[in-house]
């Protein structure tokens, strides 16, 4: 959505970084953790003529960077084709759009499509789904008691190939909703 690509961008251009982060926390409950104390999160000292996702990886070469933005790093990349407002491009300035990337696991995928396919592929996609739909049914965040109740829900919708239309049914009838 363009409003997604709005907010998770900076005034003057997109930032790959908080769209990963995005995707990490808003989709797959699994965000990374705040940078330790003392490390600089701006690209300051790295060649600002270079392709953004060079600078990035200049950015990452540093170790106390890599392990957070080696998760997020590559999500954000993989939805560069797409400016600040959603339009689509193949180029940035006078760099050209390179959209692939590399997963953590060792996946890779090439633009926003295949990266698409990949999250939603993911396990960590549909528990976040079920969550964040229990949290809505309930009125209430889900708590650790709670966890057997979300596994249940998870393995139904599995049984059922992971249909929007029995997650729901599956949780206004278990005893957590009514």
């Amino acid at each position: 959505l363009g409003s997604v690509l709005t907010v998770t961008s900076f005034p003057t251009r997109t930032s790959p970084v908080k769209r990963g982060k995005w995707v990490l926390e808003q989709l797959m409950c699994d965000g990374p953790p705040p940078p330790p104390p003392g490390v600089e999160t701006e690209l300051g000292e790295v060649d600002a003529a270079a392709s953004l996702r060079e600078r990035l990886l200049q950015h990452r070469e540093s170790p106390q960077c890599a392990g957070c933005h080696n998760r997020m790093d590559p999500i954000g990349l993989g939805m560069e084709q797409f400016d600040a407002i959603g339009r689509y491009r193949t180029m940035d300035g006078d760099h050209g759009i390179d959209a692939s990337g590399t997963l953590p696991d060792g996946t890779a995928f090439d633009g926003t499509i295949e990266l698409s396919k990949l999250l939603k592929e993911d396990e960590r996609f549909t528990r976040c789904f079920q969550r964040k739909l229990f949290t809505y049914a309930l009125g209430r965040s889900p708590e650790s008691a709670d966890q057997c109740t979300l596994d249940q829900l998870y393995n139904q919708s599995k049984a059922q190939g992971f249909r929007v239309e029995d997650m729901i049914l599956d949780l206004v009838s278990n005893p957590a909703f009514t």
